[in-house]
């Protein structure tokens, strides 16, 4: 399967990945309303049917990051991935 081996700084935070499914990484940034400064974020997760039934799938939660922060996602084919942190049903309306 494809993987998503992620490091922040030099240090290997997961190594996300899925048979079936959506798997993604964002690096986000966003203002704050005042002006006054900013939130850096990273965050992993995806999209699965692997368990019979979809789900949202994450491995650790949202990553603060700074200025300067090196963030390498390596993409590995491998037969196994760290296992995911938090689970939720797909709810559909």
């Amino acid at each position: 399967m494809i993987c998503f081996e992620v490091q922040i700084n030099g240090k290997k935070t997961y190594t996300a990945g899925v048979r079936d499914g959506v798997l993604s990484f964002d690096v986000t940034a966003n203002t704050y309303k005042d002006g006054t400064g900013y939130h850096l974020l990273s965050s992993l997760g995806g999209l699965t049917e692997e368990k019979g039934s979809e789900e949202h799938i994450w491995w650790g939660d949202f990553t603060k990051l700074s200025p300067g922060d090196v963030v390498t996602v390596k993409i590995v084919s491998a037969d196994e991935a760290d296992e995911p942190t938090k689970r939720e049903p797909r709810i559909t309306r």
